[in-house]
C-alpha cells in the first residue's frame, strides 16, 4: 500500500485528489496509511469486493477525471501527465489507457525466472482499471462496476464500455508496474473462456433489458 501511494505522490501531474477506500482490510492497512494522512482521504467500509470499493471511490471523488490504482501496483511517475496530455490534445477522448508490465516480490524470484519473458508478463497494452484514466461522464453514461461481481467486474465494465462506443486511446508507453505475489486476485480467479462468455452474455442481456 505504501509503495502504491508513494507512486501517486511522485506523479509529475500534481493536480489531483487521492482517495483510499479501505475495503475491510485486515492486513494492517490502517497503520500503513498513517504517514500519508495529510495527503489522502480514507474511506473505511466493510469488505464488499473491488467493484463496490471502486464505485465508492468514484462517488466520493470530485474531479472530472477518474484513475484507479490497486494497493499492490505502481504507477510510473508521468502516468497521469501522459494521459492528461492526450485528453488536452483530443477533446473528444473519453478514456485513455496504456501499457502494463509485471514485477515479482523477492519471495517469488523462482517464478520470475520462469515467467518474466512470457508475453502476459512483459510490457503490453492492456485495458485495466489501473492503466486507465476516464472522464467522469463515462461512468454517468454506462454506470460503475457491477457490485454483484466479486471478480471479473473490470472485464464486465470494459465490455459495456466497448458496447457504448466510448472514444478511447491506448498510449504506447509503460504506465503501470503490476506486482506479482502470492495473493493476487488474478491468481485466485483467472478468467476462463467460459467466464468471459458469461460476462459477454450478461452485458448483452442487460442491453436487451435496457
Amino acid at each position: 500500500m505504501a509503495e502504491a501511494l508513494e507512486s501517486i505522490l511522485r506523479q509529475t501531474y500534481s493536480h489531483r485528489e487521492i482517495i483510499v477506500v479501505n475495503d475491510g482490510s485486515r492486513d494492517g492497512t490502517s497503520q500503513a496509511l498513517v504517514p500519508f494522512k495529510d495527503s489522502i482521504r480514507v474511506i473505511d467500509q466493510e469488505n464488499q469486493g473491488p467493484a463496490v470499493a471502486r464505485n465508492r471511490g468514484i462517488q466520493e471523488s470530485r474531479g472530472s477525471f477518474i484513475a484507479f490504482l490497486d494497493a499492490d501496483d505502481l504507477w510510473v511517475e508521468d502516468k497521469l501527465a501522459v494521459q492528461m496530455s492526450r485528453f488536452e490534445a483530443r477533446p473528444e477522448l473519453q478514456l485513455c489507457s496504456g501499457h502494463i508490465k509485471s514485477f515479482w516480490i523477492p519471495e517469488l524470484d523462482h517464478e520470475r525466472q520462469m515467467f518474466e519473458n512470457h508475453p502476459y508478463h512483459q510490457e503490453r497494452a492492456m485495458l485495466s482499471p489501473c492503466t486507465v484514466t476516464v472522464r467522469r461522464e463515462v461512468f454517468q453514461q454506462i454506470g460503475g462496476f457491477d457490485p454483484e461481481l466479486r471478480n471479473g467486474e473490470d472485464t464486465d465494465w470494459f465490455m459495456r464500455m466497448m458496447k457504448a462506443d466510448i472514444v478511447y486511446e491506448t498510449v504506447p508507453r509503460l504506465l503501470v508496474n503490476r506486482r506479482q505475489h502470492d495473493t493476487n486476485l488474478t491468481r485466485k480467479f483467472r478468467n476462463s473462456p467460459e467466464a468471459v462468455l458469461a460476462h459477454l452474455k450478461r452485458v448483452l442481456d442487460k442491453g436487451r433489458e435496457g
